[in-house]
């Protein structure tokens, strides 16, 4: 029990990304025995570009001691809004924290504990009763716990269970990011703290971030998003 009387409660998140992550995080903080399944294999990379820094995310690093907030924030001074042919449209001052995906998760990982985290096991399926919850795993394991996280996703098995009516839909558009080496970047001309937008901002978007080979995070508004394929290779050609 919480009260230090008796085991303390099991439980088990399924999910090891970030939403898995800052569960286990704080669980564990409060007395919980937490266990983190993730189904990919190693450590997890490469699955995201750019974040716009939210101060709840700030504060969570700050309340569990997680990381230093200068160790995963890049700062964003100006956002630059751009015409078709490259031009500018529209240039103004809009201070904006910025931080990356891989930079979030490492510190995270960090701060959970190798020992709670399991890699390339994936929930097949769970039961409950009153008393427990059983989680079956495709390695025919069974794990039995006090509370089932489910953070898996998009494609949850934990919500489909539950929700088997909930269903993703077409948003009506398509939104395709990349992050660059610093080093591969052939644009200098964005390698500064603004962010800079096409006008008009059009359903089909590209975002490139050039991401520091020093640090391995992301450069200081490198971000950049445009309508076609021609606004694209123009800016990049500037």
């Amino acid at each position: 029990m919480l009260n230090g009387h008796g085991p303390a409660p099991k439980v088990v998140v399924v999910g090891g990304s970030l939403g898995g992550l800052f569960d286990a995080i704080a669980l564990r903080s409060l007395g919980y025995e937490v266990d983190v399944h993730e189904k990919s294999s190693g450590l997890m990379q490469d699955r995201g570009a750019g974040i716009v820094f939210q101060p709840e995310v700030a504060a969570f690093l700050h309340r569990y001691s997680v990381a230093p907030l200068e160790s995963v924030v890049v700062p964003v001074r100006t956002r630059r809004y751009l015409q078709a042919d490259g031009s500018i449209a529209q240039e103004g001052p809009m201070p904006q924290a910025m931080t990356s995906w891989d930079a979030l998760y490492r510190k995270l990982r960090a701060a959970s504990g190798e020992d709670c985290y399991h890699v390339g096991v994936r929930l097949t399926g769970f039961e409950s009763n009153s008393d427990a919850v059983t989680a079956r795993f495709d390695s025919g394991n069974e794990e039995e716990c006090d509370l089932l996280v489910g953070a898996d996703g998009p494609g949850s098995t934990v919500r489909g269970h539950l929700l088997p009516e909930v269903r993703s839909e077409y948003a009506g558009y398509v939104a395709w990011r990349g992050v660059v080496l610093e080093y591969d970047a052939p644009f200098r001309y964005f390698l500064q703290s603004r962010w800079d937008l096409p006008l008009p901002i059009r359903h089909m978007a590209w975002r490139i971030e050039v991401v520091s080979t020093e640090s391995m995070q992301s450069s200081s508004a490198t971000t950049i998003c445009h309508g076609s394929s021609r606004c694209l290779r123009r800016c990049i050609e500037s």
